[in-house]
């Protein structure tokens, strides 16, 4: 601790204790619980608050939960699976207010929540799925993780749980982490018959880059 101190002392920084917040993003708690979301569940009531219910038309408030997404940390959404009970409590403030009702009336909805959600060619109002957006984000990784695996992070997560290969990811035994919840989506999507690996496409170039045996070349 005591080296910790003299460090930040030279470096002209602070010593923080975790769980803490930097850049609006949670370092240091179990992301797993559901308290550990409080802050952004808090965030988002704020920005879906009662006086702009009252003064917003049905468009109006459609527009402001849309743009509500951009009060979340999507940093978070793109390296933790967020819980579904938390997820589940942001579509219902998100509900509510876009029906007009506050958080804990309990009167029925003249939409489907559902049907808000689909995109407008199929009939819907195109506002964003929650569950899909953290899906689709954390999968996003395993596409930076092939584009950019020269990068910082990618090597230390190589050196971490191993590289790359023909069948899948490694995933280190026993090793708690972001990158192994990251796996365990692509391999729940695999059970389901999509291969995130097969739609991963490199760009041709030099080819100092890329690996001739581990590629899915397409005709």
């Amino acid at each position: 601790w005591r080296v910790v101190h003299r460090a930040a002392r030279q470096l002209g920084c602070l010593v923080l204790n975790l769980p803490f917040s930097y850049l609006g993003s949670i370092v240091g708690d179990n992301m797993a619980r559901q308290q550990a979301w409080g802050g952004i569940v808090d965030r988002v009531k704020k920005k879906l608050s009662k006086w702009k219910m009252k003064m917003l038309s049905i468009g109006g408030r459609l527009t402001l939960v849309k743009s509500v997404l951009g009060s979340l940390p999507i940093y978070n959404f793109s390296i933790f699976k967020v819980p579904k009970c938390v997820l589940n409590e942001l579509e219902g403030i998100r509900r509510k207010f876009f029906n007009g009702h506050v958080q804990d009336s309990k009167k029925g909805s003249w939409l489907n929540w559902n049907n808000v959600l689909m995109s407008k060619d199929r009939g819907g109002l195109g506002v964003s799925n929650l569950y899909a957006i953290n899906r689709g984000l954390l999968v996003k990784c395993v596409w930076r993780f092939v584009s950019q695996r020269n990068s910082l992070w990618a090597r230390s997560i190589k050196a971490i749980h191993g590289s790359l290969f023909q069948s899948g990811f490694q995933v280190k035994k026993g090793h708690n982490s972001c990158w192994r919840n990251i796996i365990k989506e692509v391999e729940s999507l695999s059970k389901q018959g999509i291969h995130v690996l097969n739609y991963l496409r490199i760009k041709l170039g030099d080819g100092k880059s890329s690996k001739i045996c581990f590629l899915v070349f397409m005709p």
